[in-house]
Order: C-alpha cells, then sequence, then structure tokens
C-alpha cells in the first residue's frame, strides 16, 4: 500500500509539471528581456553594477535604479552557458516550480491531491497570458513560496527572511510580498501562540528588504510607481484595466474571481468552531485589487486566489470525491498534461517565438554592425532593450523599456506624441540629438513623414523595419552588405515578393528555413510566395510546417492575405 501511494503522489507531481510547462507558450511583444540580458551582461564583465546609464542619450550617465539585478545576472549567465534560445528552459523551469510550490500548499491546506492538480492548473491557464520571459517570473516564485510558508502553519518560519533577502534582488515585485507579510501573519500576531517569534519574523523579513544595492529605494521606486496614477508611463499596456480597450485577452481571469468570490462566502458561513481563513481571504482581495486596477498583477491574483479556492472546494472533495486521487486518476491527469503539451515545441527553437524574436530588427542590426556604424538613434520602443543587447551603447537610444526607473516624464511623454504622432511630432524629431531613426516598416506613415521633412534619408530597409540617416551626412559609397544569414535571405526574399518576383521570393525564404528551419517569418512568406505562384500543394505542406514548428493562429492569416492579393479573396 505504500508503494501505490508513493506511486500515486509521483505521478500527481508529474501531471501538474506537465501541465503548467504546457502553459507555458506565452507570445510576448515586450521585448524588456534584452536590456536584462544587456545589464547582466555588464555586471558579469565589469564585476559590478553600472555607475550609470550607458545605453540612451536622453539619460546618458543617470544611475537608474537595478532592482533586478541578480535575475539579469542569472540570465545573462544561463544565456552564457546554453545560448540565448537556452532561456525556454530557465522560463519553463521557473514557471513549473512555481506552481508545485503552490500544489504543495493546495495539498496541505485541501487533502487532496486532485483537488490540488485542478486547482494549479486552472491558476497556470489564467495567468498564462501574462507568464513572459522576465526577472517577473522570479516575483511569482516568490509569491509562491511567501504563500507556502505563511498559509495554513502553526507558525511562521524563520526561512522567510532569507526568502525577501533573495526576493529583494530578484525583481521589485517584491513590493507585493512586503504588504502581504504582515498581512498573513496578522491572525498568527492576534490570535496565536507564538506572537514574540511572528512578530520578529516579519520584522526581520521587511528588514531584510534593505540588503540590497538600492537600500530603501528599492521598495519605495515601485511603490510609489504603482500608486501614481496621474504617471505617464502608467499608460503603458500592461498598466492598463482588464478590461480596459488595450486589455490583453485573460478570458479566465472573470471566471477565477467569481470562484474566488463564491469561496470567500462559502467560507465565511461555515461553522463557528472552524477557523477564518483569514490569511487566504487576505491574499485573495489584496491581489484581486490590484488585478483589477491594472492587468499585469492578475497572474499574481491568480497564484493567491488558489489557498482560497481550495478551502472553500475542500470539503466538498473530501466528502463526495475521496477517489478522485487514486492512481488511475493520476495517470489520467497525466494523460491530460501531455495531450496538452505535445502541440508545443519543447526544443529551445521556441525561444524565438515566445519572445516574438521574429519582429526585431536582427538583419538591420546585422547590417549596421557590417558597417560599423555609431551614434545616436530615435528608435521604436520595444526595441530600445534589442539595441542596448546588440551594440551595448554603440547605438545610444533616445529610450527604452526601463521606463520610470531612468527616464523622466517629459522624456516618454515627447516619444509618446512621436508614437501617436500628435501635434509636434515630427519638429521633435527633427530638432532631437539623434543622428538616426530606426522604426518599423509597417509604421510607413511616420517614415514617409520624415523622408518628406528632407531631413532624412533611407541608409537600409528590410521586411520589419527601415533604418534613416540625416540626410546631411556623408557615407562611404557602397555601403557593405551583410553576410549570409536566415535574416539576410529573408529580406532579400522581400524585396524580391515586393516586386513580383515570387518565384526568386521563394527561392530566399526556402534558403533562410535551411538556415534556420524554425524562422517564422520565412514560414509565413513562403507560403504566401507559393499561394501567388499557384502552388496549392506546395502551400499546403508548407502551412502544414509551420504549424508543426508553433500552432498559432496567424499561419493560416497569411495565407488568406495572399490569397486575398491575388484577388481570390480569402476563401
Amino acid at each position: 500500500m505504500t508503494k501505490v501511494r508513493s506511486w500515486t503522489g509521483a505521478a500527481w507531481w508529474v501531471a501538474a509539471a506537465v501541465a503548467v510547462w504546457s502553459r507555458g507558450y506565452m507570445i510576448s511583444g515586450g521585448n524588456d528581456l534584452w536590456w536584462h540580458l544587456a545589464t547582466g551582461r555588464r555586471i558579469a564583465s565589469e564585476a559590478a553594477l553600472p555607475a550609470g546609464d550607458p545605453w540612451s542619450f536622453t539619460a546618458d550617465g543617470k544611475p537608474w535604479i537595478l532592482d533586478a539585478w541578480l535575475s539579469d545576472l542569472i540570465l545573462w549567465g544561463w544565456s552564457a552557458l546554453f545560448g540565448i534560445h537556452g532561456l525556454v528552459y530557465w522560463k519553463w523551469g521557473i514557471q513549473i516550480a512555481t506552481f508545485l510550490v503552490l500544489m504543495r500548499l493546495a495539498r496541505r491546506i485541501g487533502g487532496s491531491a486532485a483537488l490540488a492538480f485542478a486547482s494549479v492548473v486552472f491558476a497556470a491557464a489564467t495567468a498564462h497570458p501574462f507568464l513572459d520571459m522576465r526577472p517577473q517570473m522570479h516575483s511569482l516564485l516568490g509569491l509562491a513560496v511567501l504563500l507556502d510558508l505563511a498559509i495554513g502553519r502553526d507558525r511562521l518560519p524563520w526561512a522567510l527572511v532569507p526568502l525577501f533577502v533573495l526576493w529583494s534582488n530578484l525583481h521589485s515585485g517584491f513590493a507585493i510580498g512586503v504588504v502581504l507579510l504582515p498581512l498573513l501573519a496578522l491572525p498568527q500576531i492576534v490570535q496565536g501562540e507564538h506572537r514574540a517569534r511572528s512578530v520578529g519574523i516579519v520584522l526581520m523579513s521587511l528588514c531584510a528588504c534593505l540588503i540590497n544595492p538600492n537600500g530603501y529605494r528599492a521598495l519605495a521606486q515601485p511603490l510609489s510607481y504603482a500608486s501614481d496614477a496621474d504617471s505617464p508611463f502608467r499608460t503603458l499596456s500592461e498598466w492598463e484595466s482588464p478590461f480596459g480597450p488595450r486589455a490583453i485577452d485573460a478570458p479566465l481571469f472573470p471566471v477565477a474571481l467569481a470562484l474566488c468570490a463564491g469561496a470567500a462566502l462559502w467560507t465565511a458561513r461555515g461553522s463557528r468552531r472552524e477557523p477564518r481563513p483569514w490569511a487566504e481571504w487576505i491574499a485573495a482581495f489584496v491581489t484581486a485589487s490590484m488585478a483589477l486596477t491594472s492587468q499585469k498583477f492578475i497572474s499574481y491574483f491568480a497564484l493567491a486566489s488558489v489557498p482560497l479556492v481550495v478551502r472553500g472546494v475542500a470539503p466538498a472533495i473530501r466528502a463526495r470525491l475521496a477517489w478522485l486521487d487514486s492512481l488511475p486518476s493520476a495517470l489520467v491527469a497525466l494523460a491530460l498534461g501531455i495531450g496538452l503539451l505535445v502541440p508545443w515545441p519543447q526544443r529551445p527553437y521556441a525561444f524565438h517565438y515566445l519572445t516574438s524574436e521574429y519582429s526585431l530588427p536582427i538583419e538591420t542590426l546585422n547590417f549596421i554592425d557590417k558597417n560599423r556604424i555609431s551614434g545616436k538613434v530615435f528608435a521604436y520602443y520595444q526595441w530600445g532593450g534589442y539595441l542596448d543587447y546588440r551594440t551595448d551603447g554603440r547605438l545610444q537610444v533616445y529610450i527604452d523599456g526601463r521606463a520610470s526607473a531612468l527616464f523622466d516624464a517629459q522624456t516618454f511623454a515627447d516619444y509618446t506624441r512621436v508614437a501617436r504622432m500628435q501635434p509636434g511630432w515630427l519638429d521633435l524629431v527633427n530638432r532631437s540629438d539623434a543622428e538616426f531613426v530606426l522604426w518599423p516598416l509597417s509604421g510607413s506613415e511616420h517614415l514617409v513623414a520624415l523622408v518628406g521633412s528632407g531631413v532624412w534619408r533611407p541608409l537600409y530597409s528590410d521586411s520589419i523595419s527601415s533604418f534613416l540617416a540625416r540626410a546631411e551626412t556623408e557615407w562611404r559609397d557602397p555601403l557593405l552588405p551583410t553576410d549570409e544569414s536566415a535574416h539576410q535571405q529573408l529580406a532579400l526574399g522581400w524585396y524580391a515578393g515586393q516586386n513580383q518576383q515570387h518565384e526568386q521570393a521563394r527561392r530566399h525564404f526556402e534558403r533562410a528555413l535551411v538556415l534556420e528551419p524554425w524562422e517564422a517569418r520565412a514560414c509565413d512568406l513562403l507560403t504566401r510566395s507559393e499561394v501567388m505562384l499557384g502552388q496549392a500543394d506546395a502551400a499546403r505542406a508548407s502551412l502544414r510546417r509551420c504549424r508543426r514548428l508553433f500552432p498559432a493562429a496567424w499561419w493560416e492569416q497569411g495565407v488568406r492575405h495572399a490569397l486575398a492579393e491575388r484577388g481570390r479573396g480569402p476563401g
């Protein structure tokens, strides 16, 4: 019997890990990862934190709060050891660890492995749209560990103190822990038998947060940022309401809110002899309030709501559905997890999709590197961090994703005016100190206006971006072409397609896929070229190949677009 139980327990843990892994395929367009990698590289090379900003010309030399310096170092070290694409395993590992810690808590509270499995998989699915590849993943793990250490225990453990030392150097999300810990400990402080111990652990944990290079500012900066509703940085999409016009699609969030509310009502009407789940109520209420204000906190709420939901549902499970904790049920759960995971790539190239690497101006940066171009560039906000990573300050950006940790509100407001083409935007760019402009080709209205002003002229363009230089700048002629790569072939194929040379374009896209078989844009554009050439069977085969690489909806959209271009409609 003991052996059967051990196999049953192991099966539930493996099933949860696999199912949670299947929710690890969030496609992010944020690109904060790149400046974090650049920071980690600089810390490693100098064996010290940067004394001032080396990457922008609007805040050149200004110190900034490196609230995630340890995460930056971990990310850079991981990429140096396992390659940049190997970072997917860091991301998946942190995600799985986070929800397995949460499962441990759910099993302790509810006494049911099946309920714990269901609750953490639902939480992972709710949080999925926000599980992107950046240091925030460490904060989610920190929150899970905090909940496990502070909820459902007879007394607080001393492990909370080193947790906060580590967390405060990994990510600014430790501020959520600072808010939650005293509230979670309040029931033990008021009613517990170890009041002095609980007070001491809370105070020592809060003091431990000061053990970081920024001292009290590491806590003051994120709290002031989050509380300043008038800050222009709050217009970034992640700070939008989850029900606002720019909300990220998170379909399970309303369901999670309803489950949480139902569990709160159910536990509130329980027997007076049962202790009230104050800690569970507090964790859910605080994080729900945060999530309803800013969608970036939905992932925190997804984790923090689990203890309350389990507390509310557990009595019914124990009384009526205890048979679900059997080995056959665990194996069914494992099969479900495997079924959810199999369609997605488990290989390192998944990094290309999860980070939207295919949307970055990689070939333009190859051209810049080849010709040793340096100077100040007014670049698209989402690409600022990538320029930091690729050029390490050789091209200084106007702004990047470090937001209020470095840049003043006016700089961000001016960039926003340019991005939205508000009155005066063109004059703002023309009169800036920028020597170059790097802008998405999809933003053609910006590019037409800039070139039309006579101040700028195109220096290089590919399928993703256009690189402009001041018109009066003299360049050697000709500029050097880039070396062969998948991105060079992709650019050549795109040029050929623009000139209606679809057969030539098809050959370039096929060559790109020989060099990098996972290249998303090459796969997409190859399918479109085959449609334009009337090669229906080849196009269907390429479409199947694209789906096998990564099951995403845009593959079909690309085919429909190509059909529409041929005048055959989207049918």
